[in-house]
């Protein structure tokens, strides 16, 4: 078993699921437009650094007052700041409490020791909004601001890329997770809104 600036997106789609998602590409033109709301108080990062090793179960912190909770079939995996799946093909899913309006990450796949390799990376919010992208850096930035709903969840998973190495055991792994933290009422005005719209992994 094996353990990635976005490149040229061989594939890029963002789904119709919602029309009131808007989708990023560009770290500093999401935050940009993050900063410009009047419901966003600040942007905060979880990056990960104080995590190692083999997670069985759940892995829950806390970034700018919002809680976040990983999960994956089979465990995960933490490594230099690396947050992935323990095993491949699998999607890495992280549940945030109370729900944002703005949230992204860096999304990208990695071989079994934890080297960026293309990938099909797809990544989906609790709503169904979808953004499917050939990712093959670790500093590919995946996006999204809602202007409806209140984001609860944020899930990604990666595919080799046709033809690529280690393309039947690629995991799904995030570098950074970043959350537009709610301006004070913004929460209730959110849920308003809803209602009405290089070590080595375990074998």
């Amino acid at each position: 078993m094996i353990r990635t600036s976005m490149a040229a997106a061989a594939v890029a789609l963002a789904s119709a699921a919602s029309a009131e998602v808007i989708v990023f590409t560009q770290y500093d033109v999401w935050a940009a437009f993050c900063a410009s709301s009047p419901s966003t108080s600040f942007i905060a990062t979880e990056d990960f650094s104080g995590y190692s090793g083999f997670f069985a179960g759940p892995v829950v912190g806390t970034v700018g007052g919002i809680e976040w909770s990983a999960t994956a079939t089979s465990g995960l995996f933490a490594d230099a700041g690396y947050f992935s799946t323990n095993f491949p093909e699998t999607e890495l899913v992280f549940a945030l409490a109370p729900g944002v309006s703005a949230v992204g990450g860096n999304f990208f796949g990695t071989d079994f020791s934890f080297n960026v390799v293309p990938s099909i990376v797809e990544v989906t919010l609790s709503n169904g909004t979808t953004y499917l992208a050939s990712l093959d850096t670790a500093d590919a930035f995946v996006g999204f601001y809602s202007l409806g709903a209140e984001i609860t969840s944020i899930s990604t998973v990666a595919l080799g890329a046709e033809g690529g190495p280690g393309a039947e055991s690629v995991f799904a792994t995030a570098d950074n997770l970043y959350v537009a933290v709610p301006a004070p009422g913004a929460i209730a005005l959110l849920g308003l809104a809803g209602a009405t719209a290089a070590r080595r992994r375990r074998r």
